[in-house]
């Protein structure tokens, strides 16, 4: 399940007959999107983010905004289910 409901609204634009959006533009766009990100750009959860989140608390240290990097898994509550 994603947190996101929008992201089928994503994939609707990928319709290859008539746009469904005035953007003739969009199909390129979202190909390239594709293939900088490999295929989602937004991905969910902390696995897909961990380099990111790691590397977001080891500058914020290192540049002295807390006093040391933070274990990732304390940044988010725990989930149920």
């Amino acid at each position: 399940m994603r947190l996101f409901p929008d992201y089928r609204a994503r994939e609707k634009m990928r319709f290859p007959g008539t746009l469904r959006y005035i953007l003739p533009w969009l199909p390129a766009d979202i190909e390239e999107v594709d293939a900088l990100f490999g295929g989602d750009c937004w991905p969910y959860g902390i696995e897909p983010n961990r380099p990111t989140l790691e590397a977001l608390a080891t500058y914020m240290a290192e540049q002295g905004l807390i006093p040391r990097p933070i274990a990732i898994e304390s940044l988010f509550a725990p989930t149920f289910g």
